[in-house]
């Protein structure tokens, strides 16, 4: 039975544990046990199984040849990363920001073009001679407290001839009274003073336009 044997620690025994005086005492006991001989037996057993290399060892051609023709084969399975779209996405949003700028430039110029278009007293002051549309201009500013000031690059804007624009200018500066004794002009354009005008103004300017006689 086992309480036969309490001391003996065959385990130790087989793992080389024991000193030297413990060994020859547990030598001694087997020669007479039969029982912790077969106990001894199946342990060795157990020690060298665990003592055994849990895989075998890889060759060394594994790693030389077969690992890296693997790898070769999953990469080239694997889809290249598309570069295009990686770049058309990083330039996108600047070119629609770019885009839209662009547009809204367009369309508040064709906006401005279209309001001067509108204005009924260009076609009349682009047909007319210099010193006839100077005439009336200077006589509504004169009668007109609606009226800005006016210099010489708002009359060019309408105008359009750098003579008539000179000749206003003089005309204006020789006669301050039409502009309430003033003798600094301001540099806001001629379409923004006409619009000013009420329609009854306008009305009366292009009557007095039309009854001038045009050579």
């Amino acid at each position: 039975m086992r309480t036969e044997h309490p001391n003996i620690r065959l385990i130790d025994f087989a793992a080389g544990r024991l000193d030297a005086e413990d060994r020859e005492r547990l030598e001694r006991h087997l020669a007479e046990c039969p029982e912790c001989r077969d106990d001894l037996r199946s342990i060795e057993i157990g020690v060298d199984a665990l003592r055994q290399p849990s895989h075998e060892t890889i060759p060394r051609v594994y790693f030389t040849t077969i690992l890296p023709r693997v790898r070769s084969r999953i990469a080239e399975g694997k889809p290249k990363p598309v570069l295009g779209w990686i770049v058309w996405s990083k330039l996108a949003f600047p070119f629609a920001s770019l885009a839209l700028i662009i547009g809204i430039l367009f369309l508040s110029l064709g906006e401005e073009e279209n309001g001067l278009e509108r204005n009924p007293l260009r076609p009349v002051l682009q047909s007319v001679r210099a010193d006839e549309a100077i005439d009336v201009l200077i006589d509504e500013a004169m009668k007109s407290s609606m009226m800005r000031p006016l210099d010489q690059v708002a009359a060019e804007s309408v105008l359009n001839d750098r003579a008539q624009v000179k000749i206003l200018h003089k005309a204006l500066k020789e006669q301050p009274s039409a502009l309430g004794g003033a003798n600094d002009f301001s540099s806001s354009t001629l379409e923004y003073e006409l619009s000013d005008l009420s329609n009854d103004q306008v009305n009366e300017l292009l009557e007095r336009l039309s009854e001038r006689e045009i050579q």
